[in-house]
């Protein structure tokens, strides 16, 4: 089952861990903060920036559903990349390798010019 999905336009205000209350995206001054990586709380199970084409952080557990789908996966500059065989992974399809009673996904658009959009993978524990 898909995970479901909460589409969002609010690019320019915090974003909370549901469960925990974690500070997901950061503001200050009305300005998004470049967030640490190495400070993500548990219930996050990746963060994907398609301006960037490929997520910029996966949890442990991410990882291991990769593993068990034959997906692999290199970071460099920040961002994994994702193939199956020899072929790029389609990150629509990313979704889909995740519980959706237990898990959702929140998507964060930025309007015109950027039209970019932000993926948070969240699980409740």
């Amino acid at each position: 089952m898909a995970l479901q999905i909460i589409q969002s336009s609010l690019y320019d205000s915090p974003l909370y861990c549901p469960s925990c209350g974690f500070n997901v995206v950061k503001c200050e001054n009305g300005e998004l903060v470049e967030p640490d990586y190495t400070k993500f709380c548990d219930h996050i199970l990746y963060e994907y920036i398609s301006e960037l084409w490929g997520p910029t952080y996966l949890s442990s557990k991410t990882k291991e559903i990769f593993k068990k789908n034959n997906i692999s996966f290199t970071q460099e500059d920040g961002i994994y990349t994702l193939t199956v065989g020899d072929e790029e992974f389609d990150l629509a399809e990313l979704s889909n390798l995740f519980d959706g009673k237990n898990s959702f996904e929140i998507q964060i658009t930025t309007p015109a010019p950027s039209f970019q959009t932000i993926y948070y993978g969240f699980e409740m524990k």
